[in-house]
C-alpha cells in the first residue's frame, strides 16, 4: 500500500514537473493580422512549443499570392512591425505558394530577453513573399512562459 501511494506520488511529480517545462500554443497566420492588412487567401498554421528556454516551431501555410520569399519569428506587439530575430526553415511546396515547418528543424534557444518578450506576447510569425515583402500573413504568438 506504501508502495502504491509513493509510486502514484512520484508520478504525480513527474507529470506536474513535465506540464510546467513545455507550453504549446496554436496561432493562426492570416493577412488580416499583417501590418497593414494584406488581402490574401493564404492561410498558416503553427504550434509554437516553449520548452524550457527553447522555442520550437512547426505547422504549414498555403495559398500564397506571392512566391515565397521567408518565414520568421520577429519582436513586435500586435498591430506593430518588427525585427526579425529567428528565420525558419521551410519545405517549400513546388508552386512556392505554400510550404511546411518541421519541429526538428526550428528549435531555438531564447536568450533572456526574448524569454521575456515571448512572456509578455511581443513576438510574431510573418511569411514574406515578393509581392509583400513586409509580410503576407502573420500571426501574434500569445504570451507564453
Amino acid at each position: 500500500m506504501i508502495r502504491s501511494i509513493l509510486l502514484l506520488f512520484t508520478l504525480m511529480l513527474l507529470t506536474g514537473t513535465s506540464a510546467y517545462a513545455q507550453n504549446t500554443v496554436q496561432v493562426i497566420l492570416t493577412g488580416m493580422d499583417q501590418v497593414p492588412e494584406v488581402g490574401t487567401p493564404a492561410t498558416g498554421i503553427v504550434d509554437v512549443t516553449l520548452d524550457g528556454d527553447h522555442l520550437v516551431v512547426e505547422g504549414s501555410f498555403e495559398d500564397l499570392r506571392g512566391n515565397y520569399t521567408g518565414f520568421g519569428i520577429y519582436h513586435g506587439r500586435e498591430g506593430q512591425q518588427g525585427n526579425r530575430l529567428f528565420t525558419l526553415t521551410v519545405d517549400v511546396d513546388d508552386d512556392h505558394k505554400g510550404g511546411s515547418v518541421d519541429a526538428e528543424e526550428n528549435r531555438f534557444e531564447l536568450p533572456e530577453g526574448i524569454q521575456g518578450a515571448l512572456s509578455e506576447g511581443m513576438l510574431y510569425l510573418s511569411v514574406t513573399t515578393d509581392r509583400h515583402q513586409q509580410g503576407e500573413i502573420r500571426g501574434q504568438i500569445p504570451s507564453l512562459h
